[in-house]
C-alpha cells in the first residue's frame, strides 16, 4: 500500500499545468518541466525548471517537435519529468514498484455495485470496424507524453477501440489509465467503449479494462481515483 500512496502523491491527474509553461523533451525520451521555452546562450540551451533552478545542455539533445507536442497536449503536468541534471542515471528496472500489491488487493476487494462497474467478459471482440486516424493520433500522443511509447491501437467493433500497451509497474499502470481516460473524456468521438490491454515486459498480464465514457469522465474529473477504478474493474 505504501507504493500505491507514493504513486498517488507523485502522480496526479491534471488538465492545466499549475507551474510548467513549457515541456522540454530530449531525444533520448527524458522530459523537463520548465517555466518557459529554452534559450540558447553561448551555444548552450538554458532551461529554467519549475523549482527555480537552471540547467545547461547541448541544444542538439532537444527534440523541438516533441517539446511542442507535449506542451500543447495539456498532459505536460503528469509528473513524468525529471527535475535535475540531464546526466541523471535512469531508474533500474529492479527499482520500480511491482504490480504485486495491485493484484493482491484486486483479489480481496469487494465487487462493484450493480450498474456501476464496467467489467466485461474476458473474451475480446474481434478487430473489426475502422480506426479514426485523427483520434488514434491523439491517443498515441497522450501515451507518448507520459512516457509510454509502444501503445498499439486497433478497431474493436464499429464503435470501440482497443489499446495494447506495456505497463511493467504501478507507475506505468497509472499513466496508461490516465492517458486513456483523458483523451476519451475530452476528445469528441462516437466510441462507446475503449478496451485497454496492459502487459508486462515478460509477457504477463498487467490487467485489462473495458472503459466506458462515464468511467473516463469520472477518472478525468477525479470523481474516482485510478486505484479504486483498477481494483473494481480490472480483468486478468
Amino acid at each position: 500500500m505504501r507504493s500505491l500512496r507514493t504513486a498517488v502523491v507523485i502522480l496526479i491527474f491534471g488538465v492545466t499545468p499549475l507551474l510548467a509553461q513549457y515541456v522540454v523533451v530530449l531525444k533520448d525520451g527524458r522530459r523537463y518541466e520548465s517555466r518557459q521555452k529554452w534559450t540558447v546562450v553561448d551555444g548552450k540551451a538554458i532551461i529554467e525548471l519549475t523549482n527555480g533552478s537552471r540547467i545547461q545542455i547541448d541544444p542538439s539533445l532537444i527534440d523541438a517537435h516533441q517539446s511542442e507536442v507535449a506542451t500543447k497536449s495539456g498532459l505536460g503536468d503528469a509528473k513524468v519529468l525529471a527535475v535535475g541534471s540531464p546526466n541523471q542515471a535512469p531508474v533500474k528496472k529492479d527499482d520500480k514498484p511491482s504490480l504485486g500489491s495491485l493484484a493482491t488487493i484486486r483479489k480481496t476487494a469487494p465487487a462493484a455495485a450493480p450498474g456501476t462497474g464496467t467489467q466485461q467478459p474476458a473474451t475480446p471482440a474481434p478487430p473489426t470496424g475502422r480506426l479514426d486516424s485523427s483520434l488514434a493520433r491523439k491517443f498515441t500522443a497522450a501515451f507518448e507524453n507520459v512516457g509510454l511509447y509502444d501503445a498499439r491501437l486497433s478497431p474493436s467493433g464499429n464503435d470501440a477501440i482497443r489499446i495494447d500497451v506495456t505497463a511493467d509497474n504501478e507507475d506505468q499502470v497509472f499513466k496508461a489509465i490516465s492517458a486513456t481516460s483523458f483523451i476519451y473524456a475530452n476528445v469528441p468521438s462516437a466510441l462507446t467503449k475503449v478496451e485497454l490491454y496492459m502487459q508486462t515486459n515478460n509477457g504477463g498480464s498487467a490487467g485489462r479494462f473495458v472503459m466506458s465514457k462515464t468511467d473516463a469522465a469520472a477518472l478525468a474529473n477525479k470523481q474516482i481515483q485510478w486505484y479504486d477504478y483498477y481494483v473494481r474493474n480490472v480483468i486478468f
